[in-house]
C-alpha cells in the first residue's frame, strides 16, 4: 500500500495520496483524501507518482478539508466521495466555515456537493483497496472514516488525533458524540491499527486507547 502525506494550507491540513499499488514505471490508480488547500501542488505530486485518480474522498466539510476541492475534482475529473450525513455542511457556508475570515482568512461563502454519498458500513473498492466507511460523528454531523482492514489503516479526519480528538464547538459538533465515535467505534478496531489523521502525525489504535484525552471515558460511555 502506497500513502503520501501532503500538509497543505494554513491550518496545515493532511491531504493523502493513497493506492493499494506501489508507483513505479507505469501508471497506477489511486485515491486523493481530503484537498484542503494548494491545489496545485496536489496536483504535482499527483503527477509527480503518476496515479490517475479514481476517486477524492472527504472525511468532512469543513474548508481547511476541501478547500483545493473545485480545482482538483476540474484537473482529475474524479468523483467526489462523502458522507451522506454532511450534506448540510458542505453546502452551507456557515457551517463549513468558507467564510470564517478568523479561521481560514479571507473566504468565499463556498458551497460544495459530492458525486457519490456514502454511509456507514459502505465499502469502496477503489485503487486496489477496500475502505469501510464509518460514520463518526461529533467533529461534524456528518464526519467520516475510512478504514482499510487488510493493510489495518485508518484515515480519520479531525475525529482522532494523537492524544486528543476534533473540536466540537463549531457547527453541528457534539462532545458527546465524538467521544462516543472514538471510545465506541475507533477504539474497537484493532490495536495495530495506524490512524491518519486530518492535522498532525499517524498514531496507533492501541496507543490512542490508553493514552487520547478520551480514553478515560471509554469505561463509562456505553451508558451515553
Amino acid at each position: 500500500m502506497y500513502i503520501q502525506t501532503i500538509c497543505v494550507g494554513n491550518i496545515e491540513t493532511n491531504c493523502y495520496l493513497v493506492s493499494g499499488f506501489k508507483p513505479g514505471n507505469g501508471q497506477i490508480p489511486g485515491i486523493l483524501i481530503d484537498p484542503g488547500a494548494e491545489a496545485e501542488r496536489i496536483l504535482r505530486e499527483v503527477a509527480k507518482k503518476n496515479l490517475k485518480i479514481e476517486a477524492i474522498l472527504l472525511t468532512h466539510g469543513h474548508y481547511d478539508h476541501t478547500g483545493a476541492l473545485e480545482e482538483v475534482r476540474k484537473a482529475l475529473n474524479a468523483k467526489v466521495y462523502a458522507c451522506d450525513r454532511e450534506r448540510e455542511v458542505l453546502a452551507d457556508p456557515a457551517k463549513n466555515l468558507s467564510g470564517d475570515l478568523y479561521v481560514f482568512g479571507p473566504g468565499h461563502g463556498t458551497s460544495f456537493s459530492a458525486d457519490v454519498w456514502v454511509k456507514d458500513g459502505d465499502v469502496l473498492e477503489l485503487a486496489g483497496l477496500r475502505l469501510k466507511v464509518l460514520h463518526t460523528p461529533g467533529h461534524t454531523e456528518g464526519s467520516c472514516c475510512y478504514y482499510e482492514e487488510a493493510e489495518k489503516v485508518l484515515f480519520c479526519g479531525d475525529t482522532l488525533f494523537y492524544r486528543s480528538c476534533g473540536r466540537t464547538d463549531m457547527p453541528t459538533g457534539s462532545m458527546q458524540q465524538i467521544a462516543h465515535s472514538v471510545c465506541q467505534i475507533l477504539f474497537r478496531l484493532p490495536d495495530d491499527v495506524t490512524a491518519y489523521p486530518g492535522h498532525m502525525n499517524e498514531t496507533q489504535i492501541g496507543y490512542e486507547k490508553i493514552y487520547n484525552v478520551l480514553a478515560k471515558y471509554a469505561s463509562w460511555e456505553t451508558d451515553i
